[in-house]
């Protein structure tokens, strides 16, 4: 389903743990599969590393967190179903054959159950699925 996702904007006002760890949980939260999750942050070039740093570290956090969803310490759950786990993972793979810049993977719990470690990309082409497809997971 190809739809223009909702990104997040990052600004050199923003500089704060808090911001990052906002928009670090805004995909993270219910494993991607809402309709706010904003897969896409744009970064100001002046504070692209600081930002990177601090998400990267609030991405791997969230996902050390793993569990069942409907537990209070649970940072991310597994995906809905196993067709939805296949769908996110042959993006992952997508993403691996075009050789996109991969910065980031987090931790998800042992194989099965669904579950998809979180990643992180960096200078995505505008152009490519995992910009523009609503991957939901």
């Amino acid at each position: 389903m190809k739809q223009w996702k909702e990104p997040h904007s990052r600004f050199r006002g923003c500089r704060s743990r808090k911001g990052c760890q906002g928009s670090g949980l805004s995909i993270v939260s219910n494993s991607g599969q809402v309709c706010i999750a904003s897969s896409r942050v744009y970064v100001q070039q002046s504070i692209v590393t600081e930002f990177t740093e601090l998400y990267v570290q609030a991405i791997r956090q969230l996902s050390i967190q793993a569990g069942n969803p409907l537990e209070k310490e649970t940072g991310f759950g597994p995906q809905a179903d196993a067709q939805q786990f296949k769908s996110v993972s042959e993006y992952l793979h997508k993403a691996q054959d075009d050789r996109l810049k991969k910065i980031s993977t987090g931790a998800a719990p042992e194989k099965g159950n669904n579950f998809v470690a979180p990643v992180v990309f960096q200078d995505v082409p505008e152009g490519h699925a995992l910009m523009k497809d609503e991957i939901f997971g």
